[in-house]
């Protein structure tokens, strides 16, 4: 504040001074000049005022020249001795060392053990005939699972929905597991099934198309595009446990069935895993081929009269267990065989090289000067062990043992006694008999199928692998008799199909189609020895129209019924 009333001070005293001058100059007439008075003093110096912006940074001056070297350091202490070095290499291996000494001779040996046995007794007479055993016990068949139903339509089921097919008659369900609330068969039992489907077509010209179904999975199908008539198809399935199968309409089209009281359209399975189990599917199939022929016989004429199936050939017994043979005569004792002698001794073994001590490993020394070389370390180890010894050459054989006495000759054998009463047959097992069966179909439309053996693509079943796909031919393996079936469907020409089931190059059943996209099957029984050969064939080039897609509408299946 002081500071700005002097700067103040100092601005009046100037002002006054310019206005005096000015008035001197404009009135100098009238006015006499003044004398100026002595000047005063200096005034006291102003306050400073306030700092100035910085200036700018000067010019960088030169780099000034380098100082001279400085005088070299006195020499430093030297460095303390290095501590020993590490071990040398291992030395070179060691001499051999000297062979042993002879052994002493051994012992005499003691009396060899008794001489080999005399010769056997002859053979005793054959002992009587045993008794007759038992009559083995009849197989259990009852406590082995089954698993097999047929369900029917007594109703029609007219223009059916496109879901799995509830026949609401069941006929036969050993076990249960066919639900005609829904429709489906869910196993119980894991093992391979044989399944199949008979169906009928209404008035309506459309017909029917049906599959048998897995899990979602259409297996096989079969179909008509004819009224009122009957077709039925096959096929053979390795299920297990909760695998569930059903029939089901291919689509809204091909969905007109008829059925009634008769039981026109019906769904059957059987277990295959258990011989006299395939006797219901052979029951089933006759009826189903006798059905079929009675429907359209009495269609045709109704004065007609068709015959009874015949019955199945009932098993054969089991054979009785043969009776015990007699026993065989009494040995003659073993003669004494004379002891070995005792081997020599061995000879002592070399003497084993010391091992040399190991080094001590160097600590690393301090850095400065180079340090005077540190001694030579300690030597190394030594070299290693030498090979043993040559042995000492074997003791003298002790003298040979004293031979034992020959055994005596046996006597001929006592008469054996009469067989003992034969045991019981064991129990029949069912589960180890042989096994063959298979299923193959046509995912892919064969059309005009050449006329050889049908080469099915796919193959649904094949236990045993006896089905040949590359050939399209069964081989045989276990010699029995066996069931094969066969189903086609024709395409659009009105020639249709004539199928043939061969057997090694002759024809045994035949099946004909005339009307387009319709399906026809047959089976037959076969007895069959090792490397028979059973296919299907077109009958010539004029009937050979087939069709068939991803449905499997063309099938062939074959099982062994049982075993020669």
């Amino acid at each position: 504040m002081l500071r700005g009333f002097f700067i103040i001070a100092i601005q009046l005293a100037v002002i006054q001074v310019y206005s005096a001058q000015t008035d001197s100059e404009a009135c100098n007439s009238c006015c006499t000049a003044r004398v100026h008075g002595i000047p005063g003093n200096h005034g006291n110096p102003g306050i400073p005022g306030s700092q100035g912006v910085n200036g700018e940074n000067g010019i960088r001056g030169e780099k000034g020249e380098q100082g001279m070297k400085g005088e070299q350091g006195m020499k430093g202490d030297n460095g303390r001795n290095g501590l020993d070095g590490v071990p040398g290499k291992l030395g070179p291996t060691g001499p051999q060392g000297h062979s042993g000494k002879q052994g002493p001779t051994g012992h005499q040996g003691l009396i060899g053990q008794p001489g080999k046995s005399g010769k056997s007794g002859e053979i005793g007479v054959p002992g009587a005939i045993g008794q007759k055993g038992e009559k083995g016990e009849q197989a259990n068949l009852t406590s082995q699972h089954k698993s097999a139903f047929t369900a029917v339509f007594k109703s029609p089921p007219s223009r059916h929905p496109i879901s799995p097919m509830k026949y609401e008659t069941i006929i036969t369900n050993v076990g249960n597991h066919y639900n005609k609330n829904t429709g489906k068969f869910v196993c119980e039992i894991p093992g391979v099934y044989v399944f199949q489907v008979t169906s009928r077509s209404s008035s309506s010209s459309n017909g029917f198309i049906t599959h048998i179904i897995k899990n979602g999975d259409v297996q096989v199908t079969t179909g008509v595009m004819d009224s009122y008539s009957s077709s039925s198809t096959m096929v053979i399935l390795d299920l297990v446990s909760d695998d569930q199968v059903w029939t089901q309409p291919y689509s809204s089209s091909y969905n007109y069935y008829s059925s009634n009281s008769d039981g026109y359209c019906l769904f059957s399975v059987v277990t295959y895993h258990e011989r006299f189990k395939t006797f219901f599917l052979l029951v089933i199939q006759l009826a189903f081929i006798q059905v079929y022929s009675a429907q359209t016989d009495s269609e045709a004429c109704n004065s007609c009269c068709t015959a009874g199936v015949p019955g199945i050939p009932g098993n054969h017994g089991n054979p009785g267990v043969s009776g015990v043979n007699g026993e065989k005569g009494i040995r003659g004792e073993k003669g004494e065989v004379g002891m070995n002698g005792e081997r020599g001794i061995n000879g002592e073994q070399g003497i084993k090289g010391e091992q040399g001590i190991n080094g001590q490993q160097g600590i690393k020394g301090e850095q400065g000067e180079k340090g005077d070389n540190g001694l030579d370390g300690i030597p190394g180890k030594l070299g290693p062990k030498g090979p043993q010894g040559i042995i000492g050459q074997q003791g003298a054989t002790g003298p040979q043992g004293l031979s034992g006495q020959p055994g005596e000759v046996g006597g001929p054998g006592v008469p054996g006694a009469i067989g003992q009463k034969g045991e019981k047959g064991d129990q029949a097992n069912l589960t180890s008999q042989y096994k063959s069966a298979f299923t193959a179909v046509f995912r892919s439309n064969p059309a005009r199928h050449p006329i050889s053996p049908m080469k099915y693509d796919t193959i649904i079943t094949n236990v045993g692998n006896h089905y040949n796909k590359n050939t399209g031919k069964f081989v045989c393996e276990f010699p029995g008799v066996y069931v094969f079936q066969v189903t086609s469907r024709a395409s659009s020409s009105s020639n249709g199909f004539i199928t043939h089931i061969m057997k090694n190059g002759d024809i045994q059943v035949t099946t004909r189609m005339n009307d387009a996209y319709s399906s026809s099957s047959t089976m037959v029984i076969l007895d069959l020895v090792s490397d028979d050969q059973v296919w299907t064939q077109p009958n010539s080039l004029s009937y050979n129209h087939y069709f068939s897609n991803s449905n499997g509408y063309c099938s062939f299946s074959g099982f062994l019924l049982y075993a020669a």
